[in-house]
């Protein structure tokens, strides 16, 4: 195991790849003859969507899928601010080419970066210990960042609430933030982001927490019974 959180060289790589395969497959198809927002949007509301399931999806499989790490909490904070900053690449200049002014493409990004940070305590949480049940029960908590809450309220008969657009809500919430006919977001829009950054931010650092302590543990553990070995 790595003792210290290496630079995601790959991922930033791998990651960067996927952003251009994702503008290509939103706009080569079918190139709008007429450019304008109203033609634009869409392409470019696909590109963002399939730029963040590389974000919410595509990082935790690859790390849940590599070998534990004595730094799961370090590597995965790394790994969240690289690639936080990296989705503000396609994210602010694609912009100019819809009708979202800065407020709207802000709240976009918020929206975006609080997936990122619950994956950051889920991923962490995966990686600190090689439990095959515990990666995936952390993948499994990425796919309902990426999914929403409404969806599966939605299937045990909880649908809908009152409460609804304040809940977590993955894509969906995302595309309807993309799509909503006011450029500028509302009162309920701007509520609705604080309350997802309040659940993400406790996801993150319970996962973080209790991420470090597994590695510790795991540590101790490894040390006790090399120690019995040399004795």
């Amino acid at each position: 195991m790595s003792a210290a959180a290496e630079l995601p060289r790959g991922l930033v790589v791998l990651v960067g790849g996927w952003f251009a395969v994702a503008f290509a497959a939103s706009f080569a198809p079918t190139v709008p003859l007429h450019l304008a927002p109203s033609t634009l949007t869409p392409g470019i509301s696909q590109t963002l969507v399939l730029c963040t399931m590389a974000l919410w999806i595509g990082w935790p499989l690859l790390r849940l899928s590599a070998p534990a790490t004595r730094a799961p909490s370090a590597q995965a904070l790394l790994d969240a601010v690289t690639l936080a900053f990296l989705i503000q690449l396609p994210l602010w200049p694609l912009r100019l080419g819809t009708p979202w002014p800065v407020q709207r493409t802000l709240l976009i990004d918020l929206h975006v970066l609080a997936g990122v940070a619950s994956v950051t305590g889920l991923v962490a949480l995966g990686t600190a210990v090689s439990s095959g049940w515990l990666r995936a029960a952390a993948m499994a908590g990425c796919v309902l960042v990426a999914a929403g809450l409404q969806l599966p309220l939605a299937a045990i008969g909880m649908a809908p609430l009152a409460t609804s657009p304040a809940l977590p809500g993955g894509v969906p919430a995302l595309l309807d933030r993309m799509r909503s006919p006011t450029t500028i977001p509302t009162v309920d829009e701007w509520n609705a982001t604080l309350v997802l950054w309040i659940a993400s931010v406790v996801t993150a650092v319970v996962g973080l927490l209790l991420a470090s302590l597994l590695a510790r543990m795991t540590d101790g553990a490894q040390t006790v019974a090399g120690a019995r070995r040399v004795g």
